[in-house]
C-alpha cells in the first residue's frame, strides 16, 4: 500500500514539473517575441518608419509591460502626429502603469509629454437632452458623461468629430475645428427620445383628421340643400305631370281637357 502510495505522489510531482516547465518555457517566449518585437520596432523608429515602429511596439507592449517600449511607442505615435495617443502613453509611463521607471527617465518622459501637449487643444464637451451618455472623440470612446456635467478632453489640432450616445441609442454627432493651445466649448443635444417624436406624430395626425371631419361637415349642407332644392323640383315636376288633365270651360266648345304636351 505504502508503495502504490509513493508512486502516486511521485507521479502527481512529475506531472507539476512538468506544468512549471511548460509554463515557464512559454513565459520565456512571451519575453522572447516581446523583446524581439521591441528591438525591432526601435529600429523602425531611428528609420522614422513610424507606422512600422507603432504597430511592432504595440505588439510587444501587448505581450509584456515595459516603460521602455510604452516610451519608444509615444514617441512612434508622437511622428504619425497622433499626439493625443502619445500624451496619453507618456501619462500613463509616468504613472507606472507599465512598470517603475527611475527619476531620470522620469524627466524626460515629463519634458516630451510638455512638448507634445503643446501642440494640443481642449474640447469641452457638455451634453443636454439625455440623463447620461457615451461620449466619442473622433470615434474613440473617451468617457460618460451625465446631462449638465462637462467633459475635458484633448484632441489634436485640425477637425475632429465628437458623438454622444444616450442609454436608447439616440446620437448626436458633432464636427469640431480644433487649434494647438485652443479651448472649444461644445453643447452636444440629444434629439428627442422616439415615443415622443412617435406621441407628436400621432397628435398631428390626430389633429389632422380632425380637421378633415369639421371641414367635411360644413361642406356637405351646401350639397345637401343643392340635393333638397333638385328633389322638391323634381316632385314639382312630377306632381305636374302625374296630375290628371283638368277639364276646363270653353265657350264654344264646352268642357275639354287641357293638354300640357303638342296635339297629335
Amino acid at each position: 500500500m505504502g508503495l502504490v502510495v509513493t508512486k502516486r505522489c511521485a507521479l502527481m510531482l512529475a506531472i507539476a514539473l512538468s506544468v512549471a516547465q511548460s509554463a515557464r518555457a512559454r513565459a520565456q517566449d512571451t519575453r522572447d517575441r516581446a523583446r524581439d518585437l521591441f528591438e525591432r520596432g526601435t529600429r523602425s523608429l531611428d528609420e522614422h518608419e513610424y507606422e512600422v515602429a507603432r504597430d511592432r511596439l504595440q505588439g510587444s507592449l501587448a505581450l509584456q509591460a515595459h516603460p521602455a517600449t510604452a516610451y519608444n511607442l509615444a514617441l512612434a505615435l508622437d511622428g504619425l502626429g497622433q499626439r493625443r495617443a502619445a500624451s496619453e502613453v507618456l501619462r500613463n509611463v509616468l504613472e507606472g502603469a507599465y512598470g517603475a521607471i527611475d527619476d531620470e527617465r522620469a524627466r524626460e518622459a515629463r519634458r516630451v509629454l510638455a512638448q507634445v501637449r503643446a501642440t494640443l487643444g481642449t474640447i469641452v464637451v457638455r451634453v443636454d437632452g439625455a440623463p447620461e451618455a457615451l461620449v466619442r472623440l473622433d470615434g474613440i470612446a473617451v468617457g460618460t458623461l451625465r446631462e449638465g456635467a462637462v467633459l475635458a478632453l484633448d484632441a489634436d489640432a485640425g477637425e475632429r468629430r465628437v458623438s454622444a450616445t444616450a442609454s436608447d441609442a439616440r446620437t448626436v454627432t458633432r464636427a469640431v475645428g480644433v487649434r494647438a493651445g485652443s479651448t472649444t466649448e461644445v453643447i452636444l443635444s440629444a434629439p428627442p427620445p422616439v415615443r415622443a417624436l412617435r406621441s407628436a406624430a400621432r397628435a398631428r395626425r390626430s389633429g389632422r383628421a380632425r380637421e378633415d371631419a369639421d371641414g367635411d361637415g360644413a361642406g356637405a349642407w351646401p350639397w345637401l340643400a343643392a340635393s333638397a332644392a333638385v328633389v322638391a323640383a323634381v316632385a314639382v315636376v312630377a306632381v305636374v305631370l302625374l296630375a290628371p288633365p283638368q277639364p276646363t270651360r270653353d265657350p264654344v266648345f264646352g268642357d275639354v281637357e287641357v293638354l300640357l304636351g303638342p296635339l297629335p
